[in-house]
């Protein structure tokens, strides 16, 4: 075989095995529990947001007007929404809990709930992507 033979073998190899490396990465990354999608408002669910909004979240300036419901998750409630810096914020509360936060883009808006008991459980991870919202559910071993 010729030399150059050799190294188009080489390249063409070394080309496969990487489109194969990369997309077992890929492929072996989490998986959300559960996608939510944007949802119709529904008039309670609304003014329950706004109320939090206003209550519990003043120094984050979020304009209620861009407020936008997705789907629950169990019993929590997602809202999307803008603030007044034009950041994305990422809304989820329950009848007990209630977390936000908004981060200026490109960055990866994540909410993380937070048990106030131990004997709650684990966590749970909102992913904001604009149209939905990725859940993944992180629980406590329980018997140790």
């Amino acid at each position: 075989m010729s030399r150059g033979r050799v190294v188009a073998w080489i390249v063409a190899v070394s080309v496969i095995v990487g489109g194969v490396v990369i997309t077992a990465i890929l492929v072996s990354g989490p998986r959300p529990d559960a996608t939510l999608q944007r949802t119709a408002y529904v008039a309670d669910a609304d003014a329950e947001a706004i109320v939090r909004v206003q209550t519990e979240t003043p120094e984050m300036q979020i304009d209620l007007t861009t407020l936008r419901p997705f789907e629950p998750f169990g019993e929590w409630q997602v809202w999307s929404a803008v603030n007044d810096f034009g950041a994305p914020c990422l809304l989820a509360f329950d009848s007990d809990h209630f977390q936000a936060d908004c981060l200026p883009e490109p960055g990866d808006l994540l909410l993380t709930t937070w048990p106030h008991d131990p004997t709650e459980g684990g966590q749970i991870h909102f992913a904001y992507r604009g149209d939905i919202v990725d859940v993944f559910e992180y629980r406590v071993a329980q018997g140790n």
